[in-house]
């Protein structure tokens, strides 16, 4: 079997004869095979390495107090939510930032240099889809909402200290940073200039504004795939006062590695116990199923690698993700009933590529995109994933 890149070939089939041979050009005529070992569980790395993405930015102005700014979250795991602000000193510090009416949003860490102000702010898991970012206490010039996914949920930010800030005035305002791969870095810088041009370094994306009289807020994110000491700059043509801040968003930690459990199954349901016999010609069923008692898993790709034992009965290929989660790390025996019945009603899927998540290329049984070219295959949260084949003794 192969998970994420890693494969295991089924443990080589005892085979006891009761035939002729009768030459090397022909091979054993088999009457059975007995089976000393089809139950085994297959733990392996499960290469999901969390990477922070960046799904949408909604930049808006106001000049005003208490605004209010409309921003679609999309949907996905391990979010984050992440307000930056931007305006003039005098009298701009928020008392609260609220996202959809009620989900009340942290200060993580805020800036002035007596012109110009700098403030992030940010929400664990909010609720996705289309609202309103709220505000009270302060006047807002500029303000940018970005969602974030792949984020840690304990400590989304790595401890931001007063090397994340840094003020000044002239040409190119920058801030260094100390950051790994997968993470992510967001900044806010804001300029006391009419016309300052800007450009983020260092592979960031920018939403520019239009000028304001005294001050030019600008917001920007972000940065990804970048590791150690890096430097966080601005390109500023007209030397300017300047506040600017960095963040780095921590990628969530490596999720657990996943249980693959291989069963054995007469067709009508009852498993083949460890030992038994299994006449020439009986077709039967395999079942392998993941239990996944965590959060939504994308991308992932499953392969049983076929002895030359067995053979595959085109057009027998099912999978199912319906079953919840078992109750402990090991299923119990109703257990695997349940998810064996539910794979066995699921709709018979095609052997070809490209048609759907599963795919035989002999001697290859392929779930998932990483090894052949299927759909992608995602597991939900919370669930069993399971799928179910018939092979048959030569």
């Amino acid at each position: 079997m192969e998970f994420k890149g890693l494969v295991f070939t089924e443990m080589t089939a005892s085979l006891t004869t009761a035939g002729n041979y009768n030459d090397r050009a022909k091979s054993w005529l088999l009457n059975s095979l007995v089976i000393f070992t089809l139950t085994f569980f297959l733990l392996l790395p499960c290469h999901v390495l969390a990477q922070v993405t960046f799904p949408a930015q909604t930049v808006g102005t106001s000049n005003q107090e208490n605004p209010t700014i409309a921003h679609t979250s999309p949907a996905g795991t391990n979010t984050l939510l992440v307000v930056t602000t931007s305006g003039r000193e005098d009298n701009n510090y928020l008392s609260w930032v609220r996202w959809n009416g009620s989900e009340e949003l942290t200060l993580l860490i805020s800036h002035d240099d007596g012109h110009n102000l700098a403030s992030i702010w940010y929400l664990i898991n909010p609720t996705s889809g289309n609202h309103d970012i709220t505000s009270s206490g302060g006047i807002v010039e500029w303000w940018s909402v970005k969602t974030f996914h792949g984020v840690d949920q304990t400590n989304p930010f790595d401890s931001p200290a007063d090397t994340n800030i840094n003020q000044g005035e002239g040409p190119n305002p920058s801030v260094g940073i100390i950051t790994t791969a997968d993470n992510m870095t967001t900044e806010v810088v804001t300029f006391k200039e009419e016309n300052a041009q800007t450009d983020p370094t260092n592979g960031g994306s920018v939403e520019d504004s239009d000028s304001w009289p005294e001050i030019e807020p600008h917001v920007a994110t972000s940065h990804t795939d970048l590791s150690g000491g890096i430097t966080v700059g601005w390109q500023d043509t007209d030397g300017t006062k300047w506040v600017i801040i960095v963040a780095d968003i921590l990628a969530a930690a490596n999720l657990p590695n996943l249980d693959i459990v291989k069963r054995a199954y007469w067709l009508d349901g009852t498993v083949i116990p460890t030992g038994a016999t299994i006449p020439s010609g009986v077709e039967f069923k395999y079942l392998l199923y993941i239990n996944n008692a965590n959060v939504a898993r994308t991308d992932i790709s499953v392969r049983d690698v076929l002895d030359p034992a067995f053979q595959y009965q085109l057009g027998t290929i099912q999978v199912d993700n319906s079953v919840v989660e078992c109750a402990a790390a090991t299923c119990t025996v109703g257990e695997e009933a349940a998810i064996f019945t539910a794979v066995d009603g699921a709709t018979v899927l095609t052997d070809a590529l490209a048609d759907d998540v599963v795919s035989y290329v002999a001697p290859n049984i392929d779930a998932g995109d990483e090894n052949a070219g299927n759909l992608q295959l995602d597991i939900i949260a919370d669930s069993v994933w399971a799928i179910l084949f018939s092979v048959k003794m030569p």
